[in-house]
């Protein structure tokens, strides 16, 4: 298999699980499925940001599947995973930090591989 083409890809089927991910934990948390408010609340989050972030997250899943708009998801979700890392660390919920680490790292991996592809076949 050509570099190249194993490259690509690997960059749509990350982009995919990734969209997957965000996506259905996004209308879960449009939907307001119980579980998402119990941990809201138990959090101390206004039950606002609950749809707020439903809302972001689906947008950046979507945007993932979108060539020139995939980086603008990756940002977007990005700043709300290290939000997530972050907020999870000061609550001492070690499994959360971790989840939301690979999600970024992920995130910031396909990032990475279309930015280094880009001008070779703009933003695929």
């Amino acid at each position: 298999m050509n570099g190249d083409v194993l490259v690509k890809a690997t960059v749509w089927v990350m982009s995919l699980v990734l969209a997957l991910v965000f996506v259905s934990v996004g209308v879960g948390k449009i939907a307001g499925a119980d579980a998402h408010i119990a941990h809201y609340q138990s959090w101390g989050i206004p039950s606002w940001a609950l749809l707020a972030l439903g809302v972001l997250e689906v947008t950046g899943g979507v945007f993932l599947l979108i060539p020139r708009w995939a980086l603008i998801g990756a940002f977007i979700l990005s700043l709300e995973l290290a939000a997530s890392a972050m907020m999870h660390f000061s609550l001492d919920e070690n499994h959360l930090v971790m989840r939301a680490l690979v999600l970024l790292f992920m995130l910031l991996g396909i990032s990475y591989l279309r930015v280094k592809r880009m001008p070779e076949n703009g933003l695929n």
